[in-house]
């Protein structure tokens, strides 16, 4: 099977219902940065929560129903009619959790990484990945399904608070706050710093996380400069291919490393949440809006009714 070189993406969840407006997004020409974007409107449409993936979005709407954008060639911007409560896409696959907590996936399902197990989950986490997805059981502990060539699905044992999956390893964050990870570690991926964590978030091959004092460290490759996050305090962090980026304490936003489509060239403004994909980002301000930018060749910044 080939592989298809992957990316990291993070779900943007909010406490109360979110409308979705003004979304900025470039072309497929290289090099035309969010500023260069004409505004798309949304239509006004509720969501509680947007993950951003490779060539596609997914959007959780205020009545629990899943909406997805952009590439579908396996299906993973078509979503079950189901009530969810928390989702998280994929490259080519999505998978969300059920009010009830069990957990749904959609999409290319080769090895399995659309085939959940059976259980009542807390989380649920396959935006980092293409064949396998992870997620953390009500009883604390963590599961993996889907490929699993590079031990990537083999959850190592411990309580976890959190999982977050990159293209061929996972990362969670436990509940001493320690992360541990399994799977890929040419690049040093799998191989966390000392330190306690708030949150981790899985790229492609690197990592980033949040410290328990409002910093972000990241790990693994770092051929676009993604592993060096710039200094200051931050409220979180998301991975993507070759880019990451953090909502500041301030509420500004900071992007670094590939940026060939203005993935990581954020606009300006206070926001509460950012999600990076493939290469594209995404963010969310306070009064509910949503802005995307970067690549949009796929329609991946493009929702239904734009």
């Amino acid at each position: 099977m080939a592989h298809r070189i992957g990316f990291g993406g993070e779900m943007i969840a909010a406490q109360v219902l979110l409308t979705l407006t003004g979304l900025a997004c470039t072309d497929s020409k290289p090099g035309k940065s969010a500023s260069d974007a004409a505004s798309q409107d949304a239509g006004g449409q509720i969501f509680a929560a947007v993950s951003a993936a490779r060539g596609n979005t997914c959007g959780l709407k205020g009545d629990g129903r899943a909406a997805c954008w952009g590439q579908d060639l396996w299906g993973e911007s078509s979503p079950p009619l189901n009530s969810f409560s928390y989702l998280s896409a994929g490259a080519y696959h999505t998978c969300a959790l059920t009010v009830q907590g069990s957990a749904s996936c959609w999409g290319e399902d080769s090895v399995g990484q659309s085939s959940p197990p059976v259980g009542t989950f807390a989380s649920i986490a396959a935006h980092g990945s293409e064949y396998h997805a992870c997620g953390v059981l009500s009883a604390a502990t963590a599961v993996c399904w889907g490929d699993d060539r590079y031990g990537q699905s083999s959850a190592v044992p411990g309580s976890f608070l959190s999982v977050s999956v990159g293209l061929w390893h996972t990362c969670g964050v436990a509940t001493d706050h320690t992360v541990a990870c399994w799977g890929d570690n040419t690049y040093g991926q799998a191989s966390p710093p000392a330190g306690s964590f708030l949150d981790v978030s899985g790229g492609t091959f690197f990592n980033c996380g949040l410290k328990m004092d409002g910093t972000v460290v990241c790990w693994g490759d770092n051929a676009f400069g993604q592993a060096d996050a710039p200094q200051g305090t931050f409220l979180s962090v998301s991975s993507g291919q070759g880019h990451a980026c953090g909502v500041k304490a301030d509420g500004s936003l900071a992007c670094w490393g590939n940026d060939r489509w203005g993935q990581s060239t954020p606009p300006h403004g206070s926001y509460v949440a950012v999600t990076s994909g493939d290469s594209h980002s995404c963010a969310l301000a306070g009064d509910g809006s949503v802005l995307c930018w970067g690549d949009n060749s796929l329609g991946e910044c493009t929702l239904p009714g734009s």
